[in-house]
């Protein structure tokens, strides 16, 4: 069983996609020989290498995921990292040909080993820094395997968070605990042991997304000079102390309702408009709020009369005397 068989302990069943990597096809990553050469286990030919393949955009059709999958051949490189972060890069930026819409986006990482990063690519002559763009040709395959080198840690970073894509990494033992330190260094990413077999990739999908979905945080943009947020989370029991950065809530069950208190603050005034960005990662939609600032007139009864049609300043009188300065067109 796959996981378009259903994964126990999720309410719905997930709508699959397929993608390979292997590695660059360029020495001293790969064989580059005109004969297939055998692979090291089984020894039936390899599968040309490539950085990244996308095989299947998501759909609901599990029979042709299970098809695909059945169908992949075996594929060996000469060094023991690989192209996995070609692969997710290409993964998270190439919406329009996977398929991603407006769902929660996760994706699984399957791998027995270690990754290359950025820099590596100068061993194979490859100097080009990635460019965060999608260059998957009609056949789905990474056109620029030769000329970008690989992506680092930090962009990784930049482009999953920015596609809103929560990482389920499913290694081997041995590598573990490398993919552990990884994951801190990205956002909503989760480690998990990979049997050899792969039979539990359904149990291990539930159990990750499961502790991706317990955890809802609520985060901002960059704030506009002179503004601060307070931000309270309502997770069920006792309000959560307000937070600068963001709301947290951990342990989140199913069907749990969480709420948060935003309390926008300015530090001087008058203030210039600005735009602040609210969101859930994880989630699709975010909210926009658009700060302004009411600044009292000094010294008491007085009020603020409306700007001058002309381009005039306004002025603070009391009631009796109240004017605004203005200037003839």
């Amino acid at each position: 069983c796959g996981v378009s068989c259903g994964v126990p302990g999720l309410s719905r069943v997930p709508v699959p996609g397929l993608g390979s990597f292997v590695e660059k096809p360029v020495l001293p990553f790969s064989s580059t020989g005109p004969q297939p050469r055998p692979c090291p286990r089984g020894g039936d030919p390899c599968e040309a290498a490539a950085a990244f393949r996308h095989e299947l955009a998501l759909s609901g059709r599990a029979g042709a995921f299970a098809e695909r999958v059945g169908g992949l051949r075996s594929a060996a490189n000469l060094d023991a990292p690989e192209s996995g972060f070609d692969a997710v890069l290409q993964a998270a930026v190439c919406g329009d040909h996977l398929g991603w819409g407006s769902a929660t986006r996760v994706l699984l990482f399957c791998s027995d080993d270690a990754w290359h990063s950025a820099g590596d690519g100068k061993l194979g002559g490859i100097t080009r820094p990635s460019d965060t763009r999608c260059h998957l040709d009609a056949s789905g395959h990474y056109t620029a395997e030769h000329r970008h080198d690989y992506p680092s840690v930090g962009l990784l970073a930049q482009v999953l968070e920015a596609a809103d894509i929560q990482l389920i990494f499913a290694v081997t033992r041995p590598v573990v605990p490398l993919y552990e330190e990884l994951s801190r260094e990205l956002p909503r990413a989760v480690v998990r042991e990979l049997r050899g077999d792969s039979s539990n990739v359904p149990r291990l999908l539930a159990d990750a997304y499961e502790a991706l979905a317990s955890t809802v945080e609520l985060k901002h943009s960059p704030l506009p000079p002179n503004i601060s947020l307070s931000i309270e989370s309502h997770c069920g029991g006792a309000p959560g102390p307000p937070r600068p950065h963001g709301g947290l809530c951990t342990g989140v069950r199913v069907n749990q309702e969480v709420t948060f208190t935003v309390r926008a603050r300015a530090a001087s005034c008058p203030l210039p408009p600005g735009l602040v960005t609210l969101r859930v990662p994880g989630l699709q939609g975010a909210l926009q709020l658009e700060l302004g600032a009411r600044c009292p007139c000094r010294g008491a009864p007085q009020r603020a009369r409306a700007p001058p049609r002309h381009g005039g300043t306004p002025e603070c009188r009391s009631p009796q005397s109240a004017t605004v300065s203005d200037q003839p067109e």
